[in-house]
């Protein structure tokens, strides 16, 4: 008998093939249509009458991305207000978040895409974050 029977295929290895194509094409297809891009977090901080807040804690992360290991930046914000992360790399479909706390202050925690794939949510160049004091 030389045919086949359900079940019973020459080629058992294209079932395999197919099944992982399968698995993997709407990852391939992501990381296709996300372009992957080097950008650093960078802004101010003041409070509620624009007066800069020096010494704001600021954590800029993410789990990782497509492989790429996570990151994470701790930097506090200068007498101005001012602060900037060193640089990283991330694909543009994958979000990370920019925690800020300082005393005295509500803690704040935003959510961003880096600039690479005209999000909605997009970093932009740089931020301004109005921090809300605590005691009101």
């Amino acid at each position: 008998m030389d045919g086949d029977v359900a079940g019973n295929s020459r080629y058992p290895f294209l079932g395999i093939i197919a099944v992982l194509f399968i698995m993997l094409f709407p990852m391939l297809a992501c990381v296709q249509d996300c372009m992957g891009v080097t950008f650093r977090v960078e802004g101010f901080i003041v409070d509620e009458q624009g007066m800069p807040i020096e010494g704001a804690a600021i954590r800029a992360w993410n789990n990782g991305s497509y492989g790429e290991p996570p990151f994470e930046f701790n930097v506090a914000s200068d007498e101005n207000g001012y602060f900037q992360t060193d640089n990283t790399f991330s694909y543009g479909c994958t979000s990370f978040q920019i925690d800020i706390i300082a005393d005295s202050y509500v803690t704040q925690t935003l959510t961003y895409y880096p600039p690479a794939n005209e999000n909605t949510n997009e970093l932009p160049e740089e931020i301004t974050v109005v921090l809300q004091s605590a005691t009101n």
